[in-house]
């Protein structure tokens, strides 16, 4: 990965005459490849139909909320966006194709930005985080932002949005600017 902290992990698949089996965590695996404990407080799946655009979410830290992100069915362009002030890859952005096919997941450190659009038809995203849901520490910022440049590969106008995803304010707003996070928290 590009961005200071995130990973991703490429499971091994195993396969025989009855179909597959992964397994999609490893707690050993996770701790020598990051040097990290991810301690899992919550797990979350969603449900996104075509052209659906989640994102772009981060939270304050402390507490922050770092996630293990997998799509269990179907396929998502997830993006990471580095939100850290004095971080070397300060907004800079990446694309990665997670499928169900390919079974890869990614690690997204408390910090940065997440957002995804789904690809095909119906895609299940599954986050394990490691800290529970926070609805004053969490928040939004617009992911269409020219400032920030994301390229999804999407028009705004074709995307399926939550209200509260297309209302989200732009980066440079004093209301993010004051919650950002810097590089060493």
């Amino acid at each position: 990965m590009d961005i200071a902290g995130s990973y991703l992990f490429s499971p091994r698949i195993f396969e025989d005459e009855r179909g597959s089996f992964t397994e999609s965590f490893k707690q050993d695996f996770f701790i020598k490849a990051t040097g990290a404990e991810f301690e899992v407080s919550q797990i979350n799946t969603s449900v996104s139909k075509a052209k659906t655009l989640r994102g772009i979410h981060t939270a304050e830290v402390p507490p922050g909320q770092a996630k293990y992100v997998m799509c269990s069915s179907g396929e998502v362009d997830d993006f990471v966006i580095d939100l850290r002030k004095g971080s070397p890859t300060f907004l800079t952005w990446q694309k990665i194709n997670l499928d169900s096919t390919s079974r890869i997941a990614l690690y997204i450190p408390a910090g940065l930005g997440h957002g995804f659009v789904a690809k095909s038809d119906t895609a299940v995203v599954t986050y394990l985080c490691d800290y529970e849901f926070s609805p004053g520490s969490e928040f939004g910022i617009n992911p269409f932002d020219a400032d920030l440049g994301v390229d999804w590969e999407i028009d705004s106008d074709q995307v399926i949005m939550s209200e509260k995803d297309r209302q989200a304010p732009n980066f440079y707003s004093e209301e993010i600017q004051s919650r950002l996070p810097t590089y060493g928290d």
